[in-house]
């Protein structure tokens, strides 16, 4: 019959294994990890000698019992220790491993429908799910969702190039209540509209066109902030597509933009014959953060002046001074605008602390 054995740690918390014939799980629920071993012998020997370490490592027993085949200790958890759930932040965070297939996302979708988080926190180390996310999606409404992180905290955005969750309107459509997001990757977005959206940050190496044009139709009526990754190891991205889309994305109540890895800050300002910035872009009092090239000292004095009408608006107007100017031109660039501060004063980061709280 299977044994399975209790023990705590110095500080009381508990752990558990289990031998059934040739498989070793230790844990239980989410936190399973089932060892298959070549036959049972295998298995026995593997079960004493953790036994044994854990022993050595001030674990005290606390039971051990021999179980029934069809004890619920011995149900493998599909997800196994590829999902974490803290139910005390409401976070269901899944690894997409070895594998991202459809199959693999219909029980991720299950297993949110179950626990009912505020918070899914999806990462990939190293397999992805493209359109296998999305397409399990299609007839699912996860209306617990209000904050949807697509980050794999521990590599940079260049290193994530590749993930993919497929189309962000499919995934934005089936989370009704979602009210902050925080993807990088190779993102891919058609037109999108949500009702309660207000933070949404997309990084990417590039930050493709398309998905940047795609803002000029979409609709966030509650949307409060917007930050851009356009390149990070990749080459900066020209301003084109960037002021097409906040040209015409409809998001009456933005206050705060910020866009890293643009190939031409001046000329995003309007430069020597732009027309500044897209008007109706930020409510009055708005924040603009600009990180990127400022190839020409003076090019961006004579864009400050020319445009300090349009520009005064702003409350804040952050801008990477301390890499680009002269500390002359720095401080000729804060008498024509005040509102002006370098990029280090600006207190937000597209960093992964930024969602730790959320």
């Amino acid at each position: 019959m299977p044994t399975t054995v209790l023990l705590n740690d110095d500080l009381g918390r508990p752990w558990r294994i289990t031998l059934s014939g040739a498989s070793v799980i230790t844990g239980e629920g989410t936190s399973q990890v089932v060892q298959e071993l070549a036959n049972e012998h295998l298995a026995r020997e593997h079960f004493e000698r953790v036994l044994m370490r854990r022993r050595r490592d001030r674990y005290t027993l606390v039971e051990v019992k021999e179980i029934e085949d069809s004890d619920p200790l011995l149900e493998i958890d599909p997800l196994g220790d590829r999902a974490r759930w803290e139910p005390e932040r409401g976070c269901l965070t899944i690894t997409f491993k070895d594998t991202a297939d459809r199959p693999l996302c219909d029980v991720i979708i299950e297993r949110v429908n179950k626990l009912r988080p505020r918070v899914l926190h999806l990462l990939c180390d190293s397999a992805s799910p493209g359109d296998a996310f999305p397409d399990a999606l299609l007839s699912a409404t996860l209306d617990t969702i209000e904050v949807l992180i697509l980050d794999t905290y521990w590599q940079s955005v260049a290193r994530q190039r590749r993930n993919y969750f497929g189309d962000l309107a499919e995934i934005f459509e089936a989370m009704p209540r979602l009210d902050r997001c925080f993807i990088s990757g190779a993102i891919k977005a058609t037109p999108f509209a949500h009702s309660r959206l207000r933070e949404l940050y997309l990084l990417g190496d590039p930050l493709p066109d398309v998905t940047l044009i795609a803002l000029a139709d979409s609709q966030l009526p509650k949307l409060e902030f917007l930050g851009l990754t356009l390149a990070s190891e990749d080459e900066l991205v020209d301003n084109a597509a960037v002021l097409e889309g906040l040209g015409s994305l409809d998001a009456p109540k933005l206050r705060e933009v910020m866009i890293e890895g643009l190939a031409d800050v001046t000329g995003f300002l309007g430069g020597e014959k732009g027309d500044g910035l897209p008007a109706g872009l930020l409510v009055e009092g708005g924040v603009l953060s600009l990180g990127g090239d400022i190839d020409d000292e003076d090019a961006l004095l004579e864009a400050l002046e020319r445009h300090k009408g349009s520009l005064a608006g702003l409350s804040q107007l952050a801008l990477p001074l301390a890499d680009a100017l002269s500390i002359d031109g720095d401080a000729a660039a804060r008498k024509i605008l005040s509102s002006l501060v370098d990029a280090d004063e600006y207190g937000r980061t597209m960093q992964p602390e930024t969602y730790l709280e959320w």
